[in-house]
């Protein structure tokens, strides 16, 4: 994969993706469809509007119910030395990025957070990608601030990851 993608799908209930993992960064926006998400050891339902952060190489399920016919989700995906090469533009920027993944945890958002980061993901299905990537260093300046997040799943010690992974495997399939 590149350093930077962007995906915006439609799919039915029987064609989502299982169990897997990257190891690229991950922030998801469920526009429409409801289900279970599993992040390591950590099952929780899910809903339309959702954004979540998911860390790089972290074993993750989107379980999508059968309620709707078709379920839209956009995804955004980026690699460390992209993270590593913003960094590098300034104090700042380091500084904002150190802040927006400085957490071994996938997180949630809510308030001003949420509100920011899915109006961008909504913008981007209609951007080519160099302003795709001017919305990136936005919603990282919006990840960086702590408003409303939630932990919503993190790695977990090889027996802990081992069971996870059983869990998952179970929920998913």
């Amino acid at each position: 994969m590149k350093e930077f993608g962007f995906i915006h799908m439609a799919v039915r209930p029987d064609e989502q993706i299982g169990l897997h993992e990257h190891p690229e960064w991950e922030i998801s926006y469920v526009v429409r469809g409801s289900g279970m998400r599993t992040m390591v050891t950590v099952c929780e339902s899910f809903g339309p509007g959702e954004v979540v952060m998911v860390q790089p190489d972290m074993p993750h399920c989107w379980a999508f119910d059968s309620s709707y016919s078709e379920i839209e989700c956009m995804s955004l995906f980026f690699s460390n030395s992209l993270l590593e090469r913003i960094s590098g533009l300034s104090d700042g920027m380091a500084e904002v990025v150190r802040l927006a993944t400085g957490t071994p945890d996938t997180v949630a958002f809510g308030g001003r957070a949420l509100a920011t980061l899915s109006a961008l993901m909504a913008q981007m299905a209609q951007m080519a990608d160099a302003q795709r990537m001017v919305a990136f260093q936005q919603m990282l300046l919006a990840i960086a601030g702590n408003d409303g997040k939630r932990s919503v799943g993190r790695m977990a010690d090889d027996v802990e990851q081992r069971l996870g992974r059983i869990r998952v495997y179970i929920n998913c399939n």
